[in-house]
């Protein structure tokens, strides 16, 4: 939709330069002039097919190679997604090895929603950020060295109360013939994944003797319980570092059309789960409010879009 002259005019009008003046081309028809216009239809067209070919490395531009670059970045397309909104997921997905610096997001979700659709990218929007448990060393997770093996059984007895007692224990594979042993000292998990009664526990004391109260026939350990623990509960010295905290939540705060859409929060997801860190959770949101330069995302309220605000309100800045 160029106003400027095709490739084939140009060279058209370059060509009797490069050949002398000694021909005359002016004579339309004569076989000079045609012999100009064929070569002139020939190299314009494949000057255009070299920059045919250049195209398909600018995401923006490509058309024929764009299922093979999808391939390359794992993008799977939606049914109705266009060519315009295929090049930009494209786009997007070439800005990945630049990481989750708040610049490189900002570009690559733009790139990805369109700049009309996209308002900020807003890390760590809760501050001071709230942090669980308040001490995360002293449990009921624990923090250990990933690199020592580490142990993991399962309770034969209940803890019905808590207190100090002695519990049977035994191996979770009970294919295994070899028990696994806990010994003095240990730091241990017990009823992990149970976020309501799992603790940390330090191992007061290991015996292969029947305790009382216990079950016979197995290996026991003692420990001062502040929970109850039901028979089967696991028990492990392996490092699980239970830790919540909302100091590296980050929103993308999108128009309130394209926060609803399905298809682009897929894409958006998508997004953010190769260029976020593991550590990194996110929210697509829109915005409740907005002035020349941000606005405000919640507070939530009955009838607002599920997931696209905050429980509290939370004031942004258009990224640039």
């Amino acid at each position: 939709m160029s106003g400027n002259n095709t490739h084939i005019e140009q060279f058209y009008e370059l060509l009797p330069t490069l050949w002398g003046t000694e021909i005359d081309f002016t004579e339309i028809g004569s076989d000079d002039e045609l012999k100009l216009y064929a070569t002139a239809v020939v190299l314009g067209s494949a000057l255009y097919e070299v920059e045919h070919a250049g195209n398909q490395a600018n995401p923006l531009k490509a058309y024929d190679l764009i299922p093979l670059l999808e391939q390359d970045f794992q993008l799977v397309p939606g049914p109705h997604d266009t060519v315009q909104t295929r090049q930009a997921a494209i786009a997007a997905a070439e800005l990945l090895p630049l990481g989750a610096v708040a610049s490189n997001v900002v570009n690559s979700i733009k790139k990805l929603v369109g700049a009309a659709n996209f308002k900020a990218y807003v890390p760590s929007p809760v501050f001071p950020p709230t942090v669980y448990p308040a001490s995360p060393g002293a449990g009921p997770g624990q923090f250990r060295d990933i690199r020592v093996l580490p142990r993991l059984v399962e309770l034969v007895d209940p803890v019905a109360t808590t207190g100090t007692f002695w519990c049977a224990y035994q191996n979770v594979d009970p294919t295994v013939t070899t028990p696994i042993l806990l010994l003095q000292g240990d730091q241990v998990v017990v009823g992990a994944g149970n976020t309501a009664q799992m603790e940390q526990v330090t191992v007061l004391a290991a015996s292969g003797t029947v305790q009382s109260m216990c079950t016979p026939g197995f290996n026991y350990f003692q420990a001062a319980f502040t929970k109850s623990h039901d028979i089967g509960a696991s028990v492990t010295t392996a490092n699980y570092p239970y830790w919540f905290s909302t100091q590296r939540l980050a929103y993308a705060v999108l128009s309130a059309a394209a926060s609803v859409d399905r298809p682009t929060r897929a894409k958006v997801d998508a997004l953010m789960g190769k260029l976020a860190h593991g550590t990194d959770p996110w929210a697509i949101v829109q915005s409740t409010t907005t002035t020349l330069t941000g606005g405000t995302v919640g507070p939530l309220t009955i009838g607002s879009p599920i997931g696209t605000q905050s429980v509290g309100s939370v004031t942004f800045v258009n990224s640039m």
